[in-house]
């Protein structure tokens, strides 16, 4: 039985966003229980068995505070204990050359262009840039999760589009307990979105507060502990836009996604986002998208584009009436088959199997 070992999460249940969630929809699937491949997740502790496909492993080092010891003692672990080796980021960089040495195939997923992310120093974002090439170098595979990134990363022959799997497209009335926990009493727009510059929550923030409005209102989810937030973003809050913290209860984030009249998806540092794919199978409102081609790929005609406030405005106002006099126009949340779980779970189970039956 083919074991896939996975790098560079914290592990699940998801926690955290971005490749925790892809993670966790990933192995969840349930097609796996009928294939020979398992899993094992190498995160935080402690050790645990989610089912039947899919362990939790503990490294006995955390990503973010050491990440060193981290990523060097999983690279060992994936390669003494699985077939085949997938990590999530290049975090791993030269530990990446552990399981081509000890004759596994190893598959890199190097997410976005983590090297554009404004947050880092300029010496940050040279380093991080470093960290791509041996873990790219390494690889068997290079699976991009949008096709915008052959560009980014002049990938050949290596790389391999498998997107993201979204959830399957649901709509959820907001429960009472919901909007009384939240203080939900006016049409509102949503955005949700670590609270760091790439992910343009200013854009939506400085529009909201030119808008001048309260008689509608912003919510915005994210971790409230950023640096940029607490520097620049706080300075937004006021009786019409509220922070409320992460959410990671998908069914709450649901109700939220459904019945706001708008929802403002910023990511634009490649790749496809998680959150845009969970936007589109539940959104019933306008979904206005920052115009990049990342975003453009996924959502295609399915959201409105805006580059700053300036176009974001009037846009805000006009369905803000509309909200208010409850005429909304609602959209059917949308199942697309290159997002399609069962699609995502054929080509990682294709890969996984080519790449053992190679070996």
């Amino acid at each position: 039985m083919p074991r896939v070992g996975i790098i560079g999460t914290r592990g699940i249940p998801n926690g955290h966003g971005g490749f925790e969630r892809f993670v966790e929809l990933l192995v969840e699937h349930p097609g796996w229980a009928a294939s020979d491949i398992s899993f094992v997740i190498y995160g935080e502790g402690p050790d645990q068995e989610f089912n039947a496909t899919t362990s939790l492993r503990s490294v006995g080092f955390t990503k973010d505070s050491k990440p060193f010891g981290y990523y060097f003692r999983s690279a060992i672990l994936a390669s003494e204990e699985c077939d085949v080796v997938l990590s999530c980021g290049v975090g791993i960089s030269i530990f990446a050359f552990w399981p081509m040495l000890k004759g596994k195939p190893f598959v890199v997923n190097p997410d976005g262009c983590e090297w554009r992310r404004t947050k880092w120093s300029a010496a940050g974002r040279q380093a991080i840039r470093l960290m791509y090439a041996p873990a790219i170098a390494a690889a068997r595979r290079v699976v991009i999760d949008a096709e915008a990134l052959r560009a980014d990363f002049g990938l050949g022959e290596k790389a391999e589009y498998i997107a993201y799997p979204a959830p399957v497209p649901t709509a959820s009335a907001l429960a009472a307990s919901t909007a009384a926990k939240f203080s939900v009493t006016k049409p509102y727009v949503l955005a949700v979105a670590r609270l760091e510059p790439e992910n343009n929550v200013q854009l939506v923030l400085e529009a909201f507060r030119r808008l001048g409005r309260e008689d509608v209102e912003l919510l915005v989810v994210g971790g409230t502990g950023t640096t940029y937030f607490k520097n620049y973003l706080a300075k937004f809050e006021g009786p019409s836009v509220r922070f409320v913290g992460s959410i990671y209860d998908q069914d709450v984030l649901n109700q939220l996604r459904s019945n706001a009249f708008a929802y403002f998806h910023g990511h634009s540092v490649g790749g496809t986002n998680p959150s845009l794919l969970e936007a589109l199978s539940t959104v019933q409102g306008q979904l206005v998208c920052h115009e990049n081609k990342y975003n453009r790929e996924v959502a295609g005609t399915q959201a409105a584009y805006v580059r700053d406030a300036d176009e974001l405005i009037p846009l805000l106002n006009t369905l803000a009436d509309s909200a208010l006099r409850d005429d909304w126009q609602r959209r059917q949340p949308s199942r697309d088959d290159r997002f399609h779980p069962d699609t995502i779970h054929r080509r990682y189970r294709e890969l996984f199997e080519g790449l053992n039956a190679a070996r």
